[in-house]
C-alpha cells in the first residue's frame, strides 16, 4: 500500500486529563477521531515485522493512539520539500530492499531541524499508530520524558522512580508494538539512545541533532540554509506581508529584492528569518527599515526573539551560545578556533592560518594547532555542533551569524586582542608571491580585508599589519592587479608612517615596492619620487655604503635608464656597483645584477665593448654562484 507524503491530515485529537479509576490523572491521553479506512505503517513493513516476531509475542487488541508531538504544526513552514521527500522515501517507501535505518536530521542550531521533524510527523500522522516525542538534550531530560511516556501509555505506577526500570519498560513496549514513530529531539550524545535504535523493525526512529556524525547507526540528512527564494517567501509570509498560500511572485519587486537582501545577510538561517519576520510583524516597520537596522544594530536584533513564540522560544544568540558553551566544556581549544574564525571572511578560511600561524594565537591554541591529532580533535568538536564545515583543499566555512554571535560575546578589548593575533597569524602563513602560489595568495585577501576593516574602525594600527599589506601588494603587483596593489601599498605606507615614522627602514621598504608598482605602469615621475624618498631614508639610517642603500641606487638607475636619463642612470649604477663589490664582494649575485643592468645601459648608449666586459663579468659571477649552490 502506498501513501502520499503530502496527504492532508485525517486524524484529529486533543489532550485530555483522564482518571485511572483511582483518582490519579493520566495526562496527555488523546481522544482521536479515527477514519476507519486509514492505513497504518506500510503494510509490507508490518507483514515483515510480524513474520519476524516470536510466536509467543502478543500486542494489545486495541491501543489508544498516542501523539506526543509537543508543538503545534507550523503554519509558516516553507520549503524543505526535498528533505521531507527523502524522509518519506527512507522510512515509508515499500520498495526498499531492507528495513529502514533510523533517520537523523542534522545541522546548525536554528537551521530548522525540529520544525522539519514536526512537519514530517503531522504530514504522516495517519500512517502511524503512535507518534512518541522525546527530548534528548540531556540524560535527565531523556529520563523525565520517558517517565511521562510510561504514564501516558499506562505502563507504570505514577510513583515509579527507578530510571532503569522505566527505560526497560519503554523498550519492552516498543518491542511488542508495531506502527510507531519515535522522535528523539536535540540529541547531543548518540550513546544515550543507542539501545533504542535497534527497534527499527517494529516502527520508525527519527532524531534531530547538531552533529552530522552518525556512523552506521543512522542515516543522516544534513540540513542546509534556505536559498534566496525559499527564504524570501518564508520571511514575507512570516512578516504577514504575503498570505500563507501566496506565491513569491505576488510580492512587489521592491519587497522581493529587500527580502533577498535580508536572506543573504543572515545566510538563510531560518531562525533568524523567523525573528526578522516577527519583528516586522510586531513593529509594523518595513523590510527596508529592518535591513537598515540589521546593518547597524545586528547584535540587538539577534537577541530579540519576538512575542508569543511557542515553537522555538530561544533567539539566534541564545541558541548558538548554548552550542558554544557545550563546545567550550568539551574542548577549550575549539573555542579559541571559533574566536580566530570570527574575525575572518566566512568562506574558504585557510587551515594554514592555524597550522603556520599558531605561535601568535595564544597558549591553548599554540599547543593544539601544531599537533595534527589535537587540532583534528578540536575541529571534530566544532563539527559535532555543525559550527564549522571542513572543505576539500584544507579550508573551513563558518556561518556569518555564528561569527557575529562569537564576536558579540567578547569584550571590546578581547576582540582587539584576537584581531591582532589573527593578523599576526596570517602574516606568518601568507605564501611567497611566486606564480605557483598565486591562487593561495588570492585566497587570503578576503580574510585580510575583514581584519583590516575592523582595525580601521577601531583606529588601531601596528607594524605587522603593514608587513602583511605590503606582501599582499607584492602579490597583486606581480599578478598585474595594479589598482588593487596600489590600495594595499598605500594603506601599508600610511600605517608605516603612523606607527614607525616617515624615516623608518620599514617605511623605505614599502616605498620601494610602491615605486616599482608605478614604474610597471609607466608612471615614472611618481616612481622617481618614491624611489628618492626610499634612498634618502636608507642613506640616513644605514649610511652611504650599506647594501640597502645600494639596492635603492640600483632601482633608481633602472628607472633612469627606462626614462632615457642615461647620465643619471650611470652615476647610480656606478655607486651601487662600488658598494656591492666592496661590501658583498665581486662574486655576489647582487653584484652580478648590477653588472647586468649597467651592461644594458652601456649598450643603449652604444658603448658595446664596455658592455661586453660587464656582461662577461656578470655571467662568470652567476656561474660561480650556481656552482657553489650545487656543490
Amino acid at each position: 500500500m502506498s501513501h502520499d507524503p503530502t496527504a492532508s491530515q485525517s486524524i484529529t485529537g486533543s489532550y485530555n486529563a483522564q482518571t485511572d479509576g483511582k483518582g490519579a490523572a493520566n495526562v496527555n491521553v488523546l481522544n482521536f477521531n479515527l477514519t476507519p479506512d486509514l492505513p497504518t505503517l506500510s503494510d509490507a513493513i508490518l507483514r515483515q515485522a510480524t513474520a519476524n516476531a516470536p510466536s509467543e509475542e502478543r500486542t494489545d487488541s486495541f491501543v489508544v493512539p498516542v501523539n506526543m508531538v509537543p508543538y503545534e504544526r507550523n503554519a509558516f513552514f516553507t520549503g524543505r520539500e526535498n528533505v521531507l521527500a527523502n524522509l518519506y522515501q527512507n522510512l515509508l517507501d515499500e520498495n526498499r530492499a531492507s528495513l529502514p535505518l533510523p533517520q537523523a536530521i542534522s545541522g546548525l542550531g536554528g537551521i530548522g531541524k525540529t520544525q522539519i521533524a514536526v512537519e514530517y510527523a503531522f504530514r504522516n500522522q495517519n500512517v502511524y499508530e503512535h507518534i512518541l516525542w522525546i527530548n534528548a538534550d540531556s540524560y535527565e531530560t531523556l529520563v523525565s520524558n520517558f517517565v511521562s511516556l510510561t504514564q501516558l501509555l499506562h505502563l507504570i505506577d505514577k510513583q515509579e522512580s527507578d530510571s532503569q526500570h522505566i527505560i526497560q519498560t519503554i523498550k519492552y513496549w516498543l518491542h511488542n508494538h508495531l506502527g510507531w514513530l519515535l522522535i528523539f529531539d536535540n540529541v547531543n550524545d548518540l550513546s544515550m539512545i543507542g539501545d533504542f535504535l535497534r527497534f527499527g523493525e517494529r516502527g520508525h526512529i527519527l532524531m534531530t541533532t547538531n552533529s552530522p556524525i552518525t556512523g552506521t547507526v543512522a542515516q543522516c540528512l544534513e540540513i542546509k540554509e534556505m536559498d534566496d527564494k525559499e527564504g524570501a517567501l518564508f520571511l514575507l509570509c512570516r512578516a504577514k506581508i504575503l498570505d500563507l498560500q501566496a506565491p513569491l511572485t505576488s510580492a512587489s519587486t521592491e519587497d522581493r529584492q529587500t527580502a533577498f537582501e535580508i536572506v543573504q545577510k543572515v545566510e538563510g538561517l531560518p531562525l533568524a528569518l523567523d525573528q526578522a519576520g516577527a519583528y516586522i510583524e510586531e513593529t509594523r516597520c518595513s523590510l527596508a527599515d529592518y535591513l537598515l537596522l540589521f546593518r547597524t544594530r545586528q547584535n540587538e536584533l539577534l537577541k530579540r526573539r519576538g512575542k508569543s513564540i511557542t515553537n522555538h522560544p530561544d533567539s539566534v544568540t541564545t541558541t548558538l551560545s548554548l552550542s558554544f558553551e557545550k563546545v567550550h566544556l568539551a574542548n577549550p581549544a575549539a573555542t579559541d578556533i571559533m574566536q580566530v574564525f570570527a574575525f575572518l571572511n566566512s568562506d574558504a578560511i585557510p587551515e594554514d592560518i592555524l597550522t603556520q600561524g599558531f605561535s601568535t594565537l595564544g597558549g591553548t591554541l599554540k599547543k593544539v594547532a601544531k599537533d595534527p591529532l589535537l587540532l583534528n580533535d578540536a575541529i571534530s568538536t566544532l563539527h559535532t555542533y555543525s559550527l564549522v564545515h571542513r572543505n576539500p583543499g584544507h579550508t573551513f566555512t563558518v556561518h556569518r551569524l555564528v561569527q557575529a554571535v562569537v564576536r558579540h560575546s567578547m569584550s571590546p578589548s578581547k576582540q582587539k586582542l584576537w584581531v591582532k593575533r589573527v593578523i599576526s597569524a596570517i602574516n606568518l602563513a601568507f605564501p611567497e608571491t611566486d606564480y605557483a602560489n598565486w591562487q593561495r595568495c588570492q585566497q587570503y585577501i578576503p580574510h585580510i580585508q575583514v581584519c583590516v576593516e575592523l582595525l580601521d574602525q577601531w583606529g588601531l594600527a601596528f607594524a605587522e599589519v603593514a608587513d602583511l599589506l605590503t606582501k599582499v601588494g607584492r602579490y597583486l603587483d606581480e599578478s598585474v592587479q595594479y589598482q588593487e596593489a596600489e590600495i594595499f601599498y598605500q594603506h601599508a605606507l600610511a600605517i608605516r608612517e603612523k606607527t614607525q615614522g616617515p624615516e623608518h627602514p620599514g617605511t623605505a621598504t614599502t616605498l620601494h615596492f610602491l615605486a616599482h608598482l608605478y614604474e610597471d605602469q609607466g608612471k615614472y615621475e611618481q616612481a622617481e619620487t618614491f624611489h628618492q624618498r626610499e634612498l634618502a631614508i636608507r642613506e640616513k639610517t644605514f649610511g652611504a655604503e650599506h647594501p640597502d642603500t645600494a639596492k635603492s641606487l640600483h632601482s633608481i638607475a633602472g628607472l633612469y635608464r627606462e626614462q632615457g636619463k642615461y647620465e643619471q642612470a650611470e652615476t647610480c649604477y656606478q655607486r651601487a656597483l662600488a658598494i656591492r663589490e666592496k661590501v658583498l664582494g665581486p662574486e655576489h649575485p647582487e653584484t652580478a645584477s648590477t653588472l647586468s643592468g649597467y651592461a644594458v645601459l652601456l649598450r643603449k648608449v652604444q658603448r658595446i665593448q664596455e658592455a661586453r666586459v660587464f656582461e662577461k663579468r656578470a655571467r662568470a659571477t652567476r656561474k660561480k654562484a650556481s656552482d657553489l649552490r650545487d656543490s
